[in-house]
């Protein structure tokens, strides 16, 4: 958030500097005023600030939401940054929250309790022990990472595995 704000700091600076008495220009953002976190690029003052549409996504997230989420529209998909590095915040109509690196790759997918995540996005030696450990629990909410998976199931119980699905902690 913090690098949000020193961003969009600098870039009212610079559409500042650049001149113009425009009376419908917008007063530059300074750090005391709070700023959209949706905001991620300077805009004309006639236009609202844009949140990344479906088509800016890269192809591999298109396809990825296309051919797991059938049915299910993108309602937002906003660019954003941790620590530098950029992803992509993607809310779809039915509540479900993804979010992609980068490349397109997916990170996470959150369902909220409304349904499971999708069983092909569960390696197959989490579902099992899953299954065998907890009942077949539906599991809502999936992240990936290079330090391996964390699952919420939904009764918020979440479990930590290896990248290659050995159970590593269990945080109720």
């Amino acid at each position: 958030m913090k690098q949000n704000i020193f961003l969009i700091s600098l870039a009212a600076i610079a559409l500042a500097s650049c001149g113009g008495n425009n009376a419908n220009q917008q007063p530059a953002a300074t750090a005391q005023q709070p700023v959209p976190s949706q905001a991620v690029a300077p805009v004309a003052p006639s236009q609202a600030a844009p949140a990344a549409q479906p088509a800016q996504l890269p192809t591999v997230a298109t396809d990825f939401i296309q051919q797991t989420f059938k049915g299910k529209n993108v309602v937002s998909a906003i660019p954003d940054y941790d620590d530098g590095v950029m992803h992509f915040d993607v809310h779809l109509s039915d509540g479900t929250e993804l979010e992609f690196a980068a490349d397109g790759q997916w990170k996470k997918v959150d369902c909220h309790k409304m349904a499971p995540v999708p069983a092909a996005l569960v390696p197959q030696n989490i579902a099992s022990y899953v299954k065998a450990n907890y009942g077949g629990a539906p599991i809502t909410k999936i992240d990936k990472s290079p330090y391996g998976y964390e699952i919420e199931l939904a009764n918020d119980l979440d479990l930590k595995f290896t990248p290659q699905g050995q159970l590593m902690v269990v945080d109720d």
